[in-house]
């Protein structure tokens, strides 16, 4: 599936909330997004690969994988970046102490 993010926001603007939406769905996602890949105003999408992709993995179990690869990056104006992301539904969640 591919969806375009247009050039208002970036892709990780969607993105945060896809991955979060995804990891509780019934069937697993395997999505490219297009359009800017880093701007001004939202997290860039490395920081999205190198901070929250790694943090879900260290707390949920996922079916079978939880990636994402950075295909082509698109700035301002013309927006023409690319991203492939696969997001696994979660087995079980931890248990959680609060005490």
């Amino acid at each position: 599936m591919v969806f375009d993010c247009g050039k208002e926001r970036c892709i990780s603007y969607y993105l945060e909330y896809l991955i979060l939406i995804a990891m509780f769905g019934k069937n697993s996602l395997n999505i490219r997004l297009k359009g800017i890949t880093n701007d001004s105003y939202d997290s860039s999408v490395d920081t999205i690969q190198q901070h929250l992709i790694p943090l879900l993995k260290e707390h949920y179990e996922f079916d079978n994988e939880l990636s994402m690869k950075i295909t082509i990056r698109g700035y301002l104006p013309k927006g023409v970046g690319e991203i492939h992301i696969i997001v696994t539904t979660i087995r079980k969640l931890k248990q959680v102490n609060i005490t």
